[in-house]
Parts: C-alpha cells; structure tokens; sequence
C-alpha cells in the first residue's frame, strides 16, 4: 500500500440547518478542507479519491445542494477566505 500524506486547511466552514417543524434541536454542518496527496502508485487498496483539475472542480460543484461547498472551495483555492472558522449561513 502506497504512503499518501493528508493535510487539514487552514480554513473551516460550518452552517446552521433549519430544524424540522415542531423540533427545537438545530443542527450544525460542518466544513473541512482537506489536501490529500496522490498515491505514489495507483491501485491502492482501502480507499477512492476523486482528482479534479482546478479549472473543472464548478462543474463537479454545481447542483443547488453544493453551492454552499463551492463558494467554500473557491475562497479557499482563490486566498479571498481569511484562515479560520467561516459562517456560511
């Protein structure tokens, strides 16, 4: 199995979900950026990684369900996020 290094972002987003009518209990997502390197040789055992070239990841991030993780990864790729914890409501 080959060696691949994981490295958390500096930046974490987190967003309140409405609760259902009727449940007082809120719910909080959470956002994790992580870098994961490439494995050194291919078919590795145990897990799936999906690669995307930069300029492609929008399309990948489109439906309305991911707006909220594609403003994410754009502000953390394009450095406009400031490192930290970020409120996406």
């Amino acid at each position: 199995m080959s060696e691949r290094s994981v490295r958390l972002g500096t930046i974490t987003g987190h967003l309140w979900a409405q609760p259902p009518e009727g449940d007082a209990t809120r719910t909080e997502v959470r956002y994790f950026i992580a870098r994961v390197s490439p494995p050194a040789r291919s078919g590795f055992a145990g897990g799936c990684t999906f690669w995307a070239p930069r300029g492609s990841l929008g399309a990948f991030l489109d439906a309305p369900r991911l707006e909220t993780t594609s403003i994410l990864v754009d502000g953390y790729l394009d450095g406009w996020l400031p490192d930290g914890p970020i409120t996406l409501n």
